[in-house]
């Protein structure tokens, strides 16, 4: 994530994929969770290299991208 002097200029490229639209999302700073992935989300989810559109192993219940 970037940083400025002021700590709110966040870089769109890191952690700031899909998951930032879903009802599912808990929060995304400091660990990102949510309701399938209370633990933490996947990196390659946030990257936005995958788009959790089909629920995952090791996710919580059927729980998938659900944009608000």
């Amino acid at each position: 994530m970037a940083e400025h002097n002021n700590g709110f200029l966040w870089d769109i490229t890191s952690k700031w994929s899909f998951c930032r639209f879903c009802r599912h999302l808990h929060n995304l700073v400091g660990q990102p969770t949510c309701n399938a992935f209370p633990e933490g989300i996947p990196e390659e989810i946030l990257s936005g290299k995958l788009i959790h559109k089909n629920p995952l192993p090791g996710q919580k219940d059927n729980i998938v991208l659900t944009p608000w």
